[in-house]
């Protein structure tokens, strides 16, 4: 399975930013793969390794700054979403309805990972459920990754009250994950 560079290189990113100073004791507790990956210029369309360029940097990140924590994996997500989500896309998502936009995510996360197919298994004016039902490596660090992408993007299009879970993870045993939102 492989994911795109522009979400790739939202890792190093966010630890340079949150964590000043400890970008090499992250890049030092990765694998000789993943180190030899970030060594070099991440590029936006290129397909990488979705183990080496994105669940091991995130699992290491976790375990170095969040305690093993999955909450890094969401901050990530947000912060992935803050970045990707900038210039005509931030003017789309801030007059789009809510609803159409997170409806969309399906779309959009076919984009950045493949293969992958998520659908929309529900969606009303203030409620998606999302089902990834082709997803071949399963991760919770990759669903906390999206729910947190989804959480952003949701308070970006002036949503309120959310909540936004990992319902089933296919990486603990489900038939496929399941991301739910819900908004006011």
């Amino acid at each position: 399975m492989e994911v795109k560079g522009s979400a790739v290189k939202t890792t190093p990113l966010f630890i340079q930013k949150r964590f000043p100073g400890r970008y090499g004791e992250w890049i030092g507790k990765l694998s000789e793969p993943s180190r030899r990956l970030f060594a070099a210029p991440i590029m936006d369309n290129t397909w990488y390794p979705l183990r080496e360029a994105f669940v091991e940097p995130t699992r290491e990140m976790c375990a170095l700054f969040f305690d093993k924590d999955l909450r890094g994996a969401w901050e990530l997500g947000r912060f992935s979403a803050d970045l990707g989500l900038r210039g005509l896309y931030r003017l789309f998502i801030r007059f789009g309805q809510t609803s159409f936009i997170i409806g969309r995510a399906g779309v959009l996360l076919g984009l950045y990972y493949r293969p992958a197919r998520v659908e929309v298994a529900e969606k009303s004016r203030e409620r998606v459920v999302l089902h990834f039902v082709e997803f071949p490596e399963p991760s919770e660090l990759i669903d906390h990754r999206i729910a947190g992408w989804i959480e952003r993007a949701l308070e970006l299009s002036g949503a309120e009250s959310m909540h936004v879970e990992v319902t089933k993870s296919k990486a603990k045993g489900a038939k496929f994950s399941i991301i739910t939102a819900n908004w006011k």
